[in-house]
């Protein structure tokens, strides 16, 4: 045997010595670091030994991201803190085209997996919504670059009030980032949605106070019995007024800012707010830039006798323990007016309602899915259908009014 022959089998078994002691000492990573052992029966997944067969653990790293994988959601109920498994679903709608849904996942599990794969690098929308319990409001979220460890962030539109009329934008907070599960079938995972579950009609409050006693209420399922009141004798020309809303039921909100594609084209985003009117029949009792200081806006009312007003509010949110109220303060001065004059008070409030069209009145036609949109989660149930109106230049169909008498 030649002096070359001799060599190469030399090599060939120091070879095979290293691999033999690297399954005895340490195994070697593709990147060349040695691992620590694992005996018989284990296997190395990353960070530990397991068990053989073991799945790997989600790669947290950007590193490791797929070109293309299937992948898994889930819901749960933010302020219930349950996973939300039935009447629930995610619709997968490509940023760059709200027309049309990539894929539409139907919950069935705490994390259900998606039909259609996602390649890496989509930047992507994530609908979610549920017609579960109460209904509940819609959530958009988003994932820009898709990859592992990308951020996941809840879109919600943010209402910025100004005279004559505001304007809304996003606001985006992360809820956790993309994870990617190995295996014979690869998965992105998602970080689990939080939505929120809308209070029904009759657990939703109306209350009208002056100086602290309330003198009327109603619920958002009495649209239709219009609540009088008692009128509240006025001890001097100025006082404050109180609109409260309330939500009795734990766990729920009314008045989410709630997001839906326009149905016209090209699609975008509409977004829909609480929003609440009062209307006196006077022109005269409040100062003619007192509720502009409160962020209430003129409607352009044509009438001589009735002043109507209205304002995007804040929603009314109750926590696990007990229920959630809110109350929105208006200046009255009625120094203009004279002693021992009744005033009547009306009262509108109702959710799903945008800004731009408040001062012709709010419309009871509830929110459509287009687009990509798969389905609406608050369904076809306004909290109150006699949000505000008005006929023959008199505002009609409130949720309650009362009455005042000025002082003499």
């Amino acid at each position: 045997m030649s002096t070359l022959g001799i060599a190469a089998i030399v090599i060939i078994i120091l070879i095979g010595s290293i691999v033999v002691a690297g399954v005895a000492t340490g195994q070697l990573s593709l990147t060349g670091t040695t691992m620590p052992p694992c005996g018989v029966g284990t296997q190395w997944n990353g960070s530990e030994c397991v068990a053989t067969g073991t799945p790997p653990p989600p790669v947290t790293g950007v590193l490791g991201s797929p070109t293309s994988a299937l992948y898994r959601v889930g819901v749960t109920d933010l302020y219930g803190a349950a996973l939300i498994t039935a009447a629930t679903g995610v619709d997968v709608i490509s940023q760059s085209n709200l027309d049309t849904r990539h894929d539409n996942t139907v919950m069935t599990a705490t994390a259900t997996a998606g039909a259609q794969a996602l390649a890496s690098g989509n930047n992507l929308y994530f609908h979610v919504y549920s017609t579960a319990g109460n209904g509940y409001y819609d959530r958009w979220f988003r994932v820009n670059n898709l990859q592992v460890g990308a951020p996941v962030e809840l879109m919600a539109p943010v209402w910025h009030d100004a005279q004559p009329i505001g304007s809304w934008d996003f606001s985006y907070t992360s809820i956790g980032n993309v994870e990617y599960l190995a295996g014979a079938t690869p998965y992105w995972i998602f970080p689990t949605f939080p939505i929120i579950q809308r209070s029904t009609a009759g657990n939703v409050g109306y209350a009208a106070q002056w100086a602290g006693a309330t003198t009327v209420s109603a619920t958002g399922a009495s649209s239709t019995t219009y609540a009088s009141g008692l009128k509240y004798n006025a001890t001097g020309p100025t006082f404050k007024m109180k609109f409260e809303i309330s939500t009795a039921a734990v766990s729920t909100s009314i008045g989410q800012p709630m997001l839906v594609l326009t149905s016209t084209l090209p699609r975008q985003f509409r977004a829909l707010f609480f929003i609440m009117w009062f209307s006196l029949n006077n022109t005269q009792c409040i100062d003619s830039d007192g509720p502009f200081q409160n962020g209430f806006h003129k409607v352009p009312f044509s009438s001589t006798v009735y002043s109507v007003y209205y304002k995007v509010i804040n929603p009314v949110t109750s926590t696990q323990n007990s229920g959630g109220n809110r109350a929105e303060e208006i200046s009255m001065n009625t120094a203009p007016v004279g002693g021992l004059v009744f005033i009547q008070v009306k009262f509108w409030c109702t959710d799903l309602q945008s800004p731009t069209d408040a001062a012709g009145g709010a419309s009871d036609n509830y929110p459509l899915p287009y687009g990509g949109m798969t389905a609406i989660g608050t369904g076809i149930t306004l909290i109150d259908a006699n949000g505000f109106q008005y006929a023959a230049a008199v505002p009609a169909n409130e949720c309650c009014y009362t009455n005042i008498e000025t002082s003499a």
